[in-house]
């Protein structure tokens, strides 16, 4: 039996323990990325930094805004898996939905309960590695605001585009960057 089968059979156990009544759901499934996204918020500690760890093994992209928020958890455990986690998540398949996640992540700056600078410089690192930048620079015409300003602003930091291009990009976008 691997590492994620073990902790999936592990917190199937948790789940479905008699203790667990709040929050509980029949049809919870440890192998399942969308519940364990939705356990990430658990009030059990445990159960939450279960789910994040499992949803780093996994890999699935879907679940950056769930590892992120847990980056702030009060609990300190569920914090250190979440920055495992999202170490595990920076493969370059994942740069785009990374990129996507950047107001998330910024927000983090502003939480008290940890020194967050290392998690953004780690994501940020990762996507200005040069076969992510692209992503980067699509991000400018995302539709979301928060989104295309903040790629805006690290494409100006890092000199990814010439003046010419960076304006020519920003005047296409709906939002007045």
């Amino acid at each position: 039996m691997n590492r994620l089968d073990a902790l999936i059979k592990q917190m199937q156990i948790e789940l479905d323990a008699p203790k667990n009544t709040h929050f509980k759901q029949p049809q919870w499934r440890a192998d399942s990325p969308d519940d364990l996204r939705q356990l990430c918020h658990h009030y059990n500690g445990f159960i939450r930094q279960q789910a994040v760890v499992l949803l780093g093994l996994m890999q699935d992209a879907r679940a950056m805004p769930d590892i992120i928020s847990c980056l702030n958890d009060w609990v300190v455990e569920v914090r250190l898996a979440a920055q495992h986690s999202l170490t595990e998540l920076l493969i370059n398949q994942h740069a785009q939905s990374m990129t996507s996640c950047l107001p998330e992540l910024y927000q983090l700056l502003d939480c008290g309960r940890d020194d967050h600078l290392a998690s953004v410089n780690r994501v940020v690192g990762f996507l200005l590695q040069p076969e992510n930048q692209q992503h980067i620079i699509s991000a400018i015409s995302d539709k979301r605001p928060k989104v295309a300003r903040l790629a805006l602003q690290l494409v100006i930091d890092h000199h990814l585009l010439s003046t010419g291009e960076i304006i020519a990009l920003a005047l296409n976008h709906n939002d007045v960057m």
